[in-house]
């Protein structure tokens, strides 16, 4: 199961609709398990109850190289006094909600969603509001099948946090 995965858009052409460039690439086969005080929720009491499992994405843009960046993760919501509790099922709703994200994003068709994001100032914002447009969409389509994923829009540092979670023991 991919728990990190990174996606690179790069400008290649300064026109309207400029010709994009995705690369993507997936790291690692373990799943990651957040406890409530782990995850970059400002407050814990913010997580909503019914929260199973978390599908954490962040973006950043460069204007001197006109690369537009995209990391993402997965993860459960570990329940401390639930060591029966099966992770494996919540997960597997998060990594599919994150690849049909990612596959919506990167798929040729598609390329004028995130080509419109270089016209925005802030072409991290526009990359934003489409991975929640998508999110609500994919939610709407098969709410039995997403229910308890929460979607993070996180920002780097934050990111930076919940990968440095994962990687340890």
């Amino acid at each position: 199961m991919s728990i990190h995965s990174q996606q690179t858009w790069t400008q290649k052409e300064p026109h309207t609709r400029p010709s994009l460039e995705a690369k993507v690439t997936a790291f690692g086969n373990d799943l990651a398990m957040f406890a409530d005080s782990n995850i970059p929720f400002e407050h814990s009491s913010e997580i909503p109850a019914g929260t199973t499992s978390y599908v954490g994405s962040s973006s950043t843009y460069s204007a001197q190289t006109k690369t537009l960046f995209r990391e993402t993760f997965i993860g459960s919501r570990d329940f401390p006094n639930q060591p029966e509790r099966d992770y494996d099922c919540p997960a597997e709703a998060a990594q599919d909600m994150e690849k049909a994200i990612t596959h919506s994003l990167t798929k040729d068709s598609n390329a004028g969603w995130v080509a419109s994001c270089f016209t925005m100032d802030k072409p991290e914002e526009g990359l934003k509001a489409i991975e929640m447009a998508l999110y609500s969409k994919y939610m709407e389509e098969d709410r039995e099948k997403y229910e308890g994923v929460q979607f993070l829009q996180l920002e780097p540092g934050q990111m930076r946090a919940a990968i440095r979670t994962m990687e340890e023991p």
